[in-house]
């Protein structure tokens, strides 16, 4: 399998630099590395290798996982033979509560920039070759939306879930004099006739089409919760487009394995026809108890406008959506 020397280089340091991480993170937890540890060790670097390059080899449009990731989920072995030893595990804290899935420890870097600095350069380097070949490439599909204002200041806001761009438009008055306003129905409701996105990266594509559309040259991009996720897919996607992201309540990291079941079992109670529960759970998530109550109806309004299939598809798509930090 032949890669981009720049892919290259990426997967050689990490596969090179794991034994180096799993003992660090082995004696931070005070395990001695052994025998059966190092073949642990040897087997998740022929997965790591292969995985890695699987992936790299891919165009960058269909790479559904970062190197990191992979580099995390190849501490899940060595994790689990610590765990067939009857080691406990650690509590799910601030430190370990964005682990991923299989890894009990808290052995896997939680950035690049953690693991090595030859490490941290090769993943930038590949970044940025990322980031070069994403610009400018539109796959996705033109969206509804409301607008307001004139000017050359443009500002896209990009609802949470499960919401639409109804939320924006008490915010509009305070801006429109000085900003033009575009306020996005995502995928799947509201104006946006279209299929519900598969992914946060599908998203951030459609935003993108959107603002070639409107043929705004430099903008600013607003994103709350789910809309940050899809702001932040969007600078990594095109980051010469935007003048500047403001991320409300929102996080940069992928779902916890908490996080992820959470999802799943939302996902389960919207199968099974339970679509009202769980928008009206919703509401005290987004909002005070002392908001208005027209603000409450507003937000079950939105919530039960949304097409059962697009909030799944949302769901999953931020279940399964990368780690950004």
């Amino acid at each position: 399998m032949t890669l981009r020397p720049v892919a290259q280089r990426l997967v050689d340091s990490l596969v090179a630099v794991y034994p180096e991480v799993l003992s660090r993170g082995l004696l931070q937890i005070g395990i001695a590395p052994d025998l059966e540890l190092e073949a642990a060790s040897e087997d998740a670097m022929e997965w790591l290798r292969s995985e890695l390059e699987q992936l790299l080899a891919q165009p960058f449009i269909d790479q559904r996982r970062g190197p990191l990731q992979v580099f995390q989920e190849a501490f899940a072995g060595p994790s689990e033979l610590l765990m067939e030893r009857g080691i406990p595990a650690l509590e799910r804290d601030e430190i370990t509560a964005n682990a991923l899935p299989g890894d009990h420890y808290g052995l896997a870097p939680a950035s690049t920039r953690e693991i090595s600095d030859g490490v941290f350069d090769a993943h930038i380097s590949w970044g940025i070759e990322k980031a070069k070949a994403m610009r400018g490439l539109v796959m996705g599909r033109p969206l509804g939306f409301e607008e307001t204002g004139e000017s050359d200041s443009v500002v896209v806001f990009i609802h949470g879930f499960p919401l639409d761009h109804r939320m924006w438009l008490p915010l509009a008055p305070s801006l429109e004099e000085t900003h033009r306003c575009i306020m996005l129905d995502l995928a799947g409701r509201g104006r946006s006739d279209t299929d519900p996105a598969r992914t946060i990266e599908d998203h951030a594509a459609d935003v993108l089409a959107t603002i070639e559309q409107i043929e705004a040259e430099s903008l600013h991009v607003v994103g709350l919760s789910m809309g940050g996720y899809i702001a932040l897919a969007l600078a990594e996607m095109a980051p010469d487009r935007l003048s500047s992201v403001v991320l409300v309540d929102t996080r940069s990291t992928a779902d916890d394995e908490v996080g992820r079941d959470g999802r799943n079992n939302t996902i389960q109670s919207i199968t099974d026809g339970e679509v009202a529960e769980v928008v009206g759970g919703m509401v005290d998530k987004l909002v005070t108890g002392s908001a208005p109550e027209q603000i409450r109806e507003l937000i079950i309004t939105m919530g039960l406008a949304v097409p059962e299939e697009t909030l799944i598809a949302d769901l999953a798509a931020m279940r399964d959506r990368p780690d950004r930090t």
